[in-house]
């Protein structure tokens, strides 16, 4: 067997000439000052390159050339004679100096000065020239045209440095890049193994084919030339290397074959004696195939059956006029290895796929430099020669053995033991073999059975097909026998099995297998045996029964991993997969979609890899992975032969990232695969036979052509398989598929779980014959293996039967074959596709009705119903039709499946009915080009820095990358700021992406001390958004300003981001480090705001970014899928009626508020569905006089013009309000904006009689009305009208007390009238109280509902199917959001058990049908793991609700179902609350509720409850059944979040192990706590707000004689009036006290000290502790003292912050904090963690849930507007004792309410909130 080795990736060749052994080595070396510091690292990498080397005057030689602005030789080629005296010179090499670094004219200087005979150079003697380039950075000067005349001259260059260099990477330039030159000793392995000169060179075949045509006819001698010298460095004779010419230019012609001439001398004699053959055109590929036919034989001389080299060099001065892929790889398949030479005008791009490699390819444009490549040639040459002879043997001799050799012998029990089950052994053998690739010169396999005596039945040379194999093995007959000696038989098999005489072939070195099966243990001894054939190198496999010692079946097998125990002999199938597998070889590509378009599911894919790969026998001498990745092109992330082992493979895979790109070229990435990939010397063991796979994973339609790469690659046999989502292309799929079966689609790459198994399947079951004549049926396989799997198979339940056909009918197992669900799975594993022409369905379907329906073959007429699946995919030649009616009139229900070209008119026609019959398609979408002006304003401060700045513009760089496709209209601008702005480019400037990248890949950095945030964003309005800098706004297009910062503005940022804002510019935010708060000032929404730790971090942004950013500017606003850019219009038609002539003299009111209300109308925010963008408002009026002729006022958004004309109106007067008026109204409203909001404002003034009502007070006196005016055409119309919001309600809370009642409330009604119009008028009238209007819907807000379904141990299919027809009443009659909308219900659906399975996520968007097939395909889980309730609330809270729509109407309902006993109450009473509280920063409500048996009265009424009072709730008017209603929403004067009155004591530990750095990220921390709170304005008076104290401990004269205080008060609790003053003071005030840790008398004198000598002191009092060093010591104390605190009423929180907090210390900190403590103990290992989400989250809601309700008994279990059900489903359970404690935990421990303990009643548990 052959094994293929992977040089180093680095070590791109060997450059010299194996025989020459002679080399002339200049090293030039950076000296100009920015490389001071490296130098002595450079010096010592010279010298070490230097003691490799063997310097003398007749061997290498060297030269050392310092540089800077000008170069200076330290010594010459000539100087030195002796290593040590070069070494001793290289030692006192000192730093040369100069502020320049001129690398070209060094380059100039060394080939003029040093590369020259007076030098001592010998270049002209054909001595190797090599360059060894140190330097430190980029050129100051061009070093491309230097580099170029070095490498015309043959000079090989190493280009070593820390950035750029500016030398082209050629195939004999190379480059190392390395950080910083601390990584040199880490490529010097490199460079010597390049520079060593290999071994004495062996034989080889060459050919020589030549352009002959009219093209090359003056340049022809100098090609002759050429060769002539190639072929004197040739050791030429008949036993060594042989030589042929061969011309061709229309055609071929050979001037000599190998066996032509036997000595050079008559080699070289008849070079010179051939003449140009000429003519046009010039075929290569013609030339290629002729060659391959003709030359590479054995009668032309070739020795390619003798395993010796064949080496082709192809001398081309053109492109050819025919195609030479196919005939380059026929060449390669046959062991060929190309090196192709590009003259004059070839194509180089064709020689590169003609050659080996790329590395194998050379041009040489001027003819004249033809001879300059003889070195690189040979140098090719030698390496080729040596790999071939190292890692390929006879590729000729493998290929003719058609896939890899092993011989396998069977050692079985045939004793008497086995009984009647010996048939099983056989089966089981042959389900073996029929997997293998038997054959004389594949896999040989014998059989011997044992028992007393051991007897060969099958020898390994008995049988040359696998057919007669398998008849021999059908044909086995049991030899029984009393004993079972198996050591007697292992000896047997090693001496007279597996010799040469009996087929055995280990002195060829075919690797042996013994697989040994036993259904009892030995009788004799083993281990002798097995030790001594082991020994003899056989790999030995042993299954045994479990009457078998396992220690026995370990001495037998070669490794313990290959002992199985199986139950019994009928077992045997569950082992089978896995030895097939391990006996398996297969070479398997993932080709992976990698383009921008798919970059959020990308690590489904990555997953999807890893999950296969876990499944494969990965090793190199079995299953070999590579993974590419392609968009644009084709990228290798790893070869077959990079990685040797399971675990380095699924390591490699894990680092895969998306690298983007636009364009999806499926059939450029094909055709790369098979050049690049699917070859020998890329690892793939293509020639030997090994089974070739390709499964291809993509998102989208190809852009280019498919078909000629995949007709290709099977052509090689190679196998694809095609996975695509609904994007994809299902022909093209198909088309690139070796069969119809092998391309899967599906809905997106959540889904790849599903296909997995049907991969794995395909992969392990196919061999390369298999692949040759594209059998096999794995996709129907696997299909009919998911339906079986969900069936009750058993005799007297569900029985199963497969019949193939095509134009033959054939049964492969019948209803009555198998008794067992294992054993009818096994029989499906094992179908294999029969064949076929044709699919005759009306011959398949009668002969099911005669043979398979019959009481003979297991049909149970009277007992079970009769079903027929069918699955087709093309159309039946014969009529169908009369077999639909037979079927039914037969009773058998027949359901069709179709797919490709199956006809649907025929499926419909034997189907029972229409419902039963599928075709599957594939829907395509259309992509949205996106248009938008987008301005970058970077920070380029000092807060960056220049290495920084570079990392910003790599990540901009990859953004408009990875977002900019050829398809958009997008206009890019850049400036970057400190105290002032630099206008880098503007929006109109550049036209194109690449333009754009190559803009920004030349900005430099400025530098500066400040930034001025404000003053930038100011420039930027005026000088970028403006239409003569290319602003698109007049026409719609979004304008955005992405900010990237690094610091906080020295200016007001805010209100320059507001002015720009308000002008319609989104502002997207980019922030690293703590500037949350910064970054949140800037932007235009929460969404538009993005911070990274660290600046390397940014690229983690992309995702999100991208997300948001794509629907921006796509048009597609807060829903998803509504286009375009029109905003929220509204249009306000006021009214009046005054009864005197003098309007404002009948109400002087009405002249002084008028003008307010109209301000008010005009000046509206943002509404919840518009990202902040506010409405537009035109308001006019109407008013109708008293002979009926209306008056109007044009409708303006200007409020003072229009209240200067209503002025105008003042003395004509009277005005009415009738039914004229209305009708006035909706004439008015006809000429108007169809898609604007239209509301009419009637101010009736007076007594108004004979209507519903009396309203006699002036209601314009009133200021309160003008807000209600106000907030009602936003919260109502425009939510309503706009946000399809159905409901919002009115008043306000009032003023903060003692749980005290609402304020004081304005309640009116927004009432909808439909007239006898056209259009719909909204009228706005002052009316009786109420709060919501219209027809409802439910949910009445929109809402993120999420369900967690007990699957753990103990839930049975009942009561599993009970939860799941649960959620499908609730889910079935509300209304479901299919997209982002602010609207309806989106849902979510996971099972858990100690894990947590997403079924369904809220950015799936399913749409109603969607979701309930998905619910409804539920099924339970057959598992052992345990019921884990807190883990399903954890995992909701911290991945559920993580990424909800936006909105402050929105509200978020979980809804858990626990089907038994929680057996950790106390940690669901934690987890309840804590972690979900701080991800849904929310209030409290939390319900259990026993739902009784489906189908009873309560159960209905269980449902409605659920319905009516929490997803369906109206808070406004609940429903009469609901007994409780949830906290209302409410604009507070008073924040939950931030406004508590709380005494808050923060105590810093400021010992030793308190570092600098994590001392001020301390205090970074206590300031962003702080700026949370709503830090009382007189704390020595008032008694609400909040108060802080900032504390050190210990100072060291209290640590040394006890004496002083423990503590140092920075600040105290009433020392600052506000957040700001406190947080100012700390960061800049407070220094490190420095001292010692005494924690626990800290505690005690803070208590004392600090809360209880201050004035009003609050009910809540919180103690902040930050600890940086051990506390375990002093444990008992600690507890003691914290425990004493706690009582007194003080709530803990502790933080342990660094490396030196040990986990004994975290236990520790954990029995002093409150509970529950694992979430007020934070543990954070690095600074870093200050700032992880879940920290600064922590951090900022704090203050909200350290109230003094929830302080008094944990945290409610979910939050403002979330309502959390537990459901336990099985009503029989809830009569049980722990049924009871579990309703007592959930009420009394966590929600600290009385429980009613009786059955089937709703258990209501609630808290009350602030």
């Amino acid at each position: 067997m052959t094994s293929c080795i992977l040089l180093n990736p680095h070590v791109l060749f060997s450059l010299v000439e194996s025989r020459i052994g002679r080399r002339d080595v200049v090293f030039l070396i950076d000296g100009s000052d920015s490389s001071r510091r490296g130098f002595p690292a450079m010096r010592d990498f010279v010298r070490r390159v230097v003691e490799n080397l063997d310097v003398a005057e007749d061997r290498d030689r060297v030269a050392v050339i310092q540089f800077s602005s000008d170069a200076v030789v330290y010594f010459y080629l000539s100087s030195f004679s002796s290593k040590d005296t070069v070494i001793r010179k290289i030692r006192t090499l000192r730093h040369k100096g100069g502020r320049s670094r001129n690398t070209g004219t060094a380059l100039q200087y060394v080939k003029d000065n040093v590369f020259s005979a007076i030098s001592g150079s010998r270049h002209l003697e054909g001595v190797p020239q090599v360059l060894i380039l140190l330097t430190g950075g980029p050129s100051s000067d061009s070093a491309r045209q230097p580099a170029s005349t070095l490498k015309d001259l043959g000079i090989l260059s190493f280009s070593i440095g820390t950035d750029s260099i500016g030398l082209p990477t050629t195939a004999h330039n190379f480059v190392f890049p390395i950080t910083d030159f601390g990584e040199l000793p880490d490529i010097l392995l490199d460079v010597l193994f390049t520079l060593k000169p290999q071994p004495e060179e062996t034989k080889k075949d060459v050919v020589f084919l030549v352009d002959g045509s009219d093209d090359v006819r003056n340049e022809f001698p100098v090609i002759q030339d050429f060769i002539l010298r190639a072929v004197e460095k040739l050791n030429v004779n008949e036993n060594k290397d042989r030589i042929s010419v061969v011309q061709y230019s229309k055609d071929a012609r050979v001037n000599f074959y190998f066996n032509t001439y036997a000595s050079k001398n008559k080699v070289i004699h008849a070079i010179r004696g051939i003449t140009l053959k000429g003519g046009r055109p010039l075929n290569t590929g013609a030339a290629l195939q002729y060659v391959r036919d003709n030359v590479f034989t054995s009668s032309s001389g070739s020795r390619h059956l003798e395993g010796v080299p064949q080496i082709l060099i192809l001398l081309s001065g053109g492109k050819s006029s025919d195609s030479v892929e196919l005939s380059a790889m026929a060449l390669k398949r046959i062991g060929v290895v190309p090196v192709s030479i590009g003259l004059k005008n070839a194509d180089y791009r064709e020689m590169q796929s003609i050659s080996n490699s790329p590395n194998e390819t050379f041009s040489v444009r001027d003819m004249r430099n033809l001879q300059n490549i003889q070195t690189e040639l040979f140098s090719a040459l030698s390496r080729l020669e040596q790999w071939l002879i190292k890692n390929v043997c006879s590729p000729f001799l493998l290929a003719e053995s058609q896939g890899p050799k092993k011989d396998i012998v069977f050692l079985v029990d045939g004793s008497d033991g086995v009984g009647r089950e010996f048939p099983i052994i056989q089966e089981f053998i042959s389900s073996i073999v029929k997997n293998l690739n038997v054959g004389e010169n594949k896999i040989r396999i014998g059989v011997v059975q044992y028992g007393d005596s051991p007897n060969a039945d099958i020898y390994l040379n008995s049988h040359t097909t696998k057919e007669g194999v398998m008849n021999a093995v059908k044909g086995l007959r049991q030899r029984g026998g009393r004993e079972r000696n198996l050591g007697q038989a292992v000896e047997f098999v090693s001496s007279e099995v597996l010799n040469v005489r009996r087929g055995g072939r280990k002195e060829e070195g075919v690797p042996q297998f013994l697989i040994v099966v036993s259904g009892g243990r030995s009788t004799d001894d083993i281990s002798r045996p097995a030790t001594s054939l082991k020994q003899s190198g056989v790999l030995p496999f042993s299954i045994g029964t479990r009457d078998v010692n396992p220690q026995e079946l370990q001495v037998v097998s070669y490794v313990p991993n290959f002992a199985y125990t199986v139950d019994d002999l009928p077992g045997l199938y569950t082992v089978q997969d896995t030895l097939i597998s391990t006996l398996t070889e297969l070479d398997v590509v993932f080709l992976v979609d990698g383009t921008t378009a798919v970059r959020s599911e990308f690590p489904a894919i990555r997953d999807m890899i890893g999950r296969v790969v876990e499944k494969l026998d990965v090793g190199l001498d079995r299953v070999r992975v590579s993974v590419v990745q392609y968009s644009d092109d084709a990228n290798m992330e790893f070869l077959l032969n990079e990685h040797s082992t399971k675990d380095e493979v699924r390591q490699a895979t894990r680092k895969i990232q998306s690298r983007g790109g636009n364009r999806l070229n499926t059939g450029r990435a094909l055709d790369w695969v098979s050049k690049n990939i699917y070859q020998r010397s890329a690892g793939s063991r293509i020639e030997e036979g090994v089974p070739q796979f390709l499964i291809l994973v993509t998102g989208g339609k190809s852009n280019d052509d498919v078909s000629g790469p995949a007709n290709q690659l099977k052509t090689n046999l190679v196998a694809p398989l095609a996975i695509g989502t609904k994007n994809a292309n299902s022909n093209e799929l198909r088309q690139i598929s070796l069969k119809p079966e092998f391309a899967i689609s599906i809905d997106n790459f959540r889904q790849l779980p599903t296909v997995e198994q049907q991969l794995i399947a395909s992969v392990n079951t196919m061999t390369t014959t298999d692949i040759s004549r594209s059998n096999g049926i794995a996709h129907i396989r696997d299909f009919i293996l998911n339906i079986v799997q969900q069936l009750d198979v058993q005799p007297d339940q569900v029985r199963v039967a497969v019949v193939q056909y095509s134009d033959k009918v054939k049964t492969d197992f019948s209803l009555n074959s198998h008794s067992t669900k294992p054993a009818v799975l096994s029989a499906i594993k094992r179908l294999r596709q029969q064949g076929g022409r044709s699919s005759d369905l009306a011959k398949a379907i009668e002969y099911v009705i005669r043979n398979e329906l019959k009481s003979s073959a297991g049909v149970r007429l009277a007992e079970a119903s009769q079903h027929l699946v069918v699955l087709t995919s093309g159309r039946s030649p014969t009529d169908v039709s009369v077999y639909g009616p037979l079927l039914k009139g037969s009773r058998v229900n027949c359901i069709g499946i179709g797919a490709g070209g199956a006809d649907s008119r025929q499926l419909n026609q034997i189907a029972t009915s229409s419902d039963s019959t599928w075709h599957l398609s594939v829907a395509l979408s259309l992509s949205v080009s996106k248009a938008a002006d987008i301005v970058f304003l970077v920070d380029g401060s000092i807060n960056l820095g220049k290495d920084n700045f570079k990392e910003v513009m790599e990540f901009i760089l990859n953004l408009i990358d990875l977002f900019f496709t050829e398809r958009d209209n997008l206009q890019i601008g850049l400036a970057h700021y400190a105290t002032d702005v630099t206008d880098v480019f503007y929006l109109n400037t550049y036209k194109t992406k690449d333009d754009i990248i190559s803009a920004l890949s030349r900005t430099e950095y400025k530098g500066g001390r400040r930034i001025n945030t404000g003053a930038a964003i100011r420039h930027v309005q005026e000088n970028h958004f403006i239409k003569d800098k290319g602003s698109r706004k007049d026409e719609g297009i979004p304008q955005i300003l992405m900010i990237i910062t690094g610091g906080r503005s020295s200016d007001d940022g805010k209100t320059a981001a507001l002015g720009l804002k308000a002008t319609g510019v989104r502002i997207y935010a980019v922030g690293v480090g703590d500037i949350e708060d910064e970054l949140n000032n800037l932007a235009s929404e929460a969404s538009t705001v993005a911070r990274a730790s660290t600046f390397l971090e940014l690229s983690e942004l992309n995702e999100q970014i991208l997300e948001t950013l794509d629907d921006e500017v796509k048009g597609i606003k807060l829903c998803t899928g509504i286009y375009g850019t029109s905003s929220c219009i509204l249009e306000v038609l006021v009214g009046f009626d005054v009864s005197s002539q003098n309007i404002f003299q009948a109400q002087r009111i009405l002249e002084s508020k008028m003008g307010a209300i109209l301000q008010r109308i005009t000046k509206m925010t943002g509404i919840s569905c518009s990202s902040g963008q506010i409405p537009s408002i035109q308001v006019g009026i109407l008013a109708m006089d008293t002979a009926s002729e209306p008056v109007h006022l044009e409708f303006t958004d200007n409020a003072d013009m229009l209240f200067e004309a209503f002025r105008a109106l003042r003395n004509r007067g009277p005005y009415v309000l009738n039914a004229k008026t209305i009708a006035a109204y909706g004439s008015r409203f006809k000429s108007r904006a169809a898609d604007a909001v239209k509301v009419c404002l009637p101010f009736w003034i007076g007594w108004i009689i004979n209507q519903f009502w009396l309203y006699t007070e002036n209601v314009l006196s009133h200021l309160k009305f003008q807000l209600y005016v106000y907030s009602n055409l936003q919260d109502n119309i425009a939510e309503r009208e706009c946000c399809a919001v159905p409901c919002k309600c009115t008043g306000t809370r009032g003023d903060r007390g003692a749980v005290g009642l609402g304020g004081p409330k304005v309640t009116n009604v927004l009432c909808y009238y439909y007239l006898n119009l056209t259009l719909k008028l909204v009228l706005f009238f002052v009316l009786f109280s109420a709060c919501c209007y219209g027809q409802q819907e439910c949910p009445l807000y929109p809402t993120e509902l999420a369900f967690a379904l007990d699957a753990s141990d103990g839930v049975g299919r009942p009561a599993f199917n009970n939860m799941r027809d649960a959620v499908l009443r609730l889910v079935g009659n509300i209304t479901i959001s299919e997209s982002n909308c602010p609207r309806g219900a989106r849902v979510a659906l996971t099972l858990y058990n100690n894990e947590v399975t997403t079924e369904i996520r809220f950015a799936d968007a399913l749409k109603r049908r969607s979701l309930v097939q998905r619910v409804e395909g539920l099924q339970a889980l057959q598992t052992r793991k345990q019921r884990s309730l807190e883990t399903a609330m954890n995992f909701l809270a911290q991945n559920t609700f993580k990424r909800v729509r936006s909105g402050f109407l929105m509200r978020k309902v979980a809804i858990f179902f626990v089907n038994g006993p929680v057996k950790d109450q106390r940690a669901v009473g934690a987890a309840a609350l804590p972690d979900l509280v701080m991800f849904l920063n929310c209030h409290s409500l939390g319900q259990v509720i026993v739902l009784p048996n489906p189908g009873s009265a309560q159960y209905n009424s269980a449902i409605q409850k659920v319905m009516s009072c929490h997803i369906c709730l109206d808070s406004c008017t609940p429903d009469q059944m609901c007994d409780y209603v949830p906290p209302q929403q409410s604009r507070d004067r008073r924040s939950s979040t931030t406004d508590v009155d709380i005494d808050m004591a923060f105590v810093m530990d400021s010992s030793e192990t308190t570092y600098p750095t994590v001392f001020t990220e301390i205090k970074r921390y206590v300031a962003h706590i702080v700026e949370q709170l709503e830090v009382s304005s007189d704390p020595m008076a008032s008694i609400h707000h909040a108060r802080v104290a900032v504390i050190q401990q210990a100072p060291y004269e209290f640590l040394r004689n006890s004496s002083g205080s423990p503590i140092r008060v920075d600040v105290g609790l009433t020392d600052h009036r506000s957040a700001q003053d406190i947080r100012n003071f700390l960061l800049d005030k407070t220094p490190q006290l420095e001292g010692g840790r005494a924690l626990a008398a800290a505690i005690e004198h803070t208590v004392e000290q600090v809360f209880e000598r201050a004035p009003h002191q609050r009910d809540l009092k919180v103690l902040t502790l930050f600890v940086t060093g051990p506390v375990e010591e002093d444990e008992e104390r600690l507890v003691a003292v914290a425990t004493e605190a706690k009582c007194k009423g003080y709530f803990l929180v502790i933080l342990g912050v660094g490396e030196k907090v040990s986990a004994g210390d975290a236990r520790v900190m954990m029995r002093m904090a409150s509970e529950p403590s694992d979430v007020f103990f934070k543990r954070l290992t690095s600074i870093s963690h200050f700032y992880d989400k879940h920290i600064q989250n922590f951090g900022r809601l704090l203050p909200k849930y350290l109230n003094r309700h929830n302080h008094l008994k944990s945290i409610a279990l979910m939050c403002n507007n979330v309502n959390v059900f537990v459901y336990v489903i099985d009503s029989t359970y809830s009569n049980e004792r722990n049924m009871t404690g579990l309703l007592t935990v959930l009420g009394k421990e966590t929600f600290n309410v009385p429980v009613d303990e009786r059955a089937y009643e709703t258990w209501l548990l609630f808290i009350s909130k602030s």
